[in-house]
């Protein structure tokens, strides 16, 4: 599903591979993921993740399943990346825009 790939499954690979890359010594890295109010929306459970794993239909949750996805996991991650190589990350959720979107 490409809306799982563009808003968790990139934001995490980016993330986890350059943290791998450094560590304590080469000076803090920042990084702020982009996080989305409709994540409250988001119904994400053991049996949506499961769907996800065999590719079903998700079209009907996967925005606000995928933005509540990154906050679950920059969530667990983030003290350990701060630690481990000076990795910060954050999550921002910038707000409501009216679009056509």
């Amino acid at each position: 599903d490409s809306t799982w790939q563009t808003n968790f499954l990139a934001p995490y690979l980016l993330t986890e591979l350059v943290a791998a890359r450094r560590n304590k010594h080469q000076g803090e890295l920042r990084v702020v993921q982009v996080s989305s109010r409709l994540e409250k929306r988001s119904l994400l459970s053991e049996e949506s993740m499961e769907r996800i794993q065999k590719q079903e239909n998700l079209q009907e949750s996967a925005y606000s399943d995928s933005k509540r996805a990154v906050m679950l996991w920059t969530s667990v991650r983030a003290q350990n990346l701060a630690f481990k190589s000076s990795t910060w990350v954050h999550c921002s959720t910038p707000g409501m825009v009216d679009s056509d979107l």
